[in-house]
């Protein structure tokens, strides 16, 4: 069973890897995301930032946020939480006062909270595999979800780690996300840091392993969706308001990207809200 299917079917995945599991594409779910680094190293862009993790480090992705991971052989448990999981075992007060969904983290756990992180996935693991073969865990699989959750919840323990960047990166990348609607060429970017389009391109293809044009698409994209979500209807308003010049061309990446039509993006979203 794929991550997807056993999301939209549990509601939760889990799963353990010993091995190159590089993520190069840049993506987004619409769930919860916990990388658990047990040994090895990994490169990190979430969001808008870069990371070098190490062993027994932890990164928490809240939904529709883009990332890619980049590193050699690593042993690794990823677990994936649909929002709609955790309303359905946890009360609302219970689920607003796990802080570590709140955004992006990246956690450093030592000692004995490593240990016991490490003691939690593994439990989790061994329930979710019962689930999917006999079934009747599904409170097991919550508490030991809650669990991980809660202590990744205590930061006066569980250190944040530090971003690792290329500082111009950085700046750029920040700077398309605040600016994305009002961007009209990649020269435009390029005189605004100074550099030559040359090596702006180049930035993106070293760093993200995508092109400036596909990396600004995607943010204004992941605006749409979040326009649409709150109940915009109008397409072509829609477009140009989120830097596409026309609504065809705010179609055409849009249908690339999320594989439907805005519309169609907009009233399946409000169908799984219903369930």
């Amino acid at each position: 069973m794929t991550s997807d299917e056993s999301v939209e079917s549990l509601g939760i995945y889990v799963n353990r890897r010993i091995g190159k599991s590089s993520m190069l594409e840049m993506h987004d779910h619409t769930y919860y995301e916990i990388f658990f680094l047990e040994k090895g190293e990994r490169e990190y862009f979430v969001g808008d930032r870069f990371y070098k993790i190490k062993g027994s480090q932890i990164v928490l992705i809240p939904p529709c946020v883009l990332h890619r991971t980049v590193g050699g052989i690593a042993h690794r448990t990823l677990l994936h939480i649909d929002e709609g999981y955790l309303s359905r075992y946890f009360s609302p007060a219970i689920v607003e006062s796990l802080s570590c969904l709140d955004g992006v983290s990246v956690l450093h756990p030592a000692g004995e909270d490593a240990a016991r992180l490490s003691a939690l996935f593994q439990s989790l693991l061994v329930c979710y595999d019962r689930q999917i073969a006999q079934g009747g865990q599904e409170a097991l699989l919550a508490g030991y979800t809650f669990e991980i959750l809660f202590l990744l919840s205590d930061k006066e323990r569980i250190g944040e780690q530090e971003e690792h960047a290329p500082r111009r990166m950085e700046e750029i990348v920040r700077y398309i996300h605040e600016n994305y609607a009002s961007i009209r060429s990649i020269g435009q970017l390029a005189d605004e840091f100074f550099i030559s389009k040359y090596h702006l391109c180049h930035l993106f293809t070293k760093h993200l392993g995508l092109s400036i044009v596909s990396y600004i698409n995607m943010i204004r994209v992941r605006a749409a969706c979040r326009a649409l979500d709150d109940g915009e209807r109008n397409i072509t308003a829609l477009a140009l308001s989120c830097g596409f010049n026309s609504s065809a061309y705010f179609c055409k990446v849009f249908k690339e990207q999320m594989r439907q039509t805005p519309l169609e993006y907009q009233k399946s979203r409000r169908e799984r809200e219903k369930r």
